[in-house]
């Protein structure tokens, strides 16, 4: 279709869109249109490299918006988003095949015990009660649990910075009388943070939810 618009053109109008090469002029340059074709070349294989780099940086960002959701979500997709977050920062969670955890850590610097949960409101006592129970469970097959922790992702449809504070008196009395640790994932994602910046490394982090009071505080 293209031959026969060209000849058209060029016999009609004058206009030469094609041209008849002989098959050997292809071996023949000029010295300038090789030092074209070896730029072009050069710049060929920067543009393929800087596309590869493209597609590396693409996929850690996808990596970075899947913490976020720790602030937005709630369910399985909350619990998934945690542990991922806690992998990045070399804190791997475990299947113990012994109850419903939500998530169990154990390291050389100690095993912690997680209850998530997702809300648009203030923290309820049912989570507490239910990380107790697993606590009992786990500890009675012979695991030694140095911290219970439970993470809430709280009013999540609100802004981080806008969020009431989700546990009431009466949830932190329960807790610090059963030693449990309270934090919200805007707690979490900010040791994500300082983990990126080198500023708390993972023995640290650890020692932070082992030593903490009953209500999470970033000093």
């Amino acid at each position: 279709m293209e031959i026969g618009i060209g000849y058209l053109l060029e016999d009609r109008y004058g206009i030469k869109l094609l041209e008849n090469k002989p098959f050997w002029l292809n071996s023949i340059k000029t010295v300038y249109e090789r030092k074209l074709l070896s730029r072009d070349e050069i710049i060929q294989s920067r543009i393929s490299k800087l596309w590869d780099s493209i597609v590396s940086i693409n996929l850690e960002i996808d990596d970075e918006r899947k913490v976020k959701k720790i602030l937005y979500t709630d369910g399985s997709e909350l619990e998934e988003s945690i542990k991922f977050t806690f992998q990045r920062m070399n804190l791997r969670c475990r299947e113990t095949k012994i109850s419903e955890e939500d998530c169990f850590i154990e390291n050389t610097m100690g095993s912690f015990l997680f209850e998530i949960k997702g809300c648009d409101s203030y923290v309820r006592k049912k989570g507490l009660r239910q990380l107790w129970e697993w606590k009992d469970k786990i500890e009675e097959l012979g695991f030694v649990i140095d911290r219970s922790v439970f993470i809430v992702n709280h009013f999540k449809t609100i802004p981080i910075e806008d969020r009431p504070f989700p546990f009431e008196q009466n949830i932190v009395r329960d807790a610090e009388g059963l030693n449990l640790l309270l934090m919200t994932t805007v707690d979490l994602f900010k040791i994500y943070n300082l983990f990126l910046n080198n500023k708390i490394n993972t023995n640290e982090i650890c020692s932070l939810l082992k030593a903490s009071p009953t209500i999470f505080k970033l000093s």
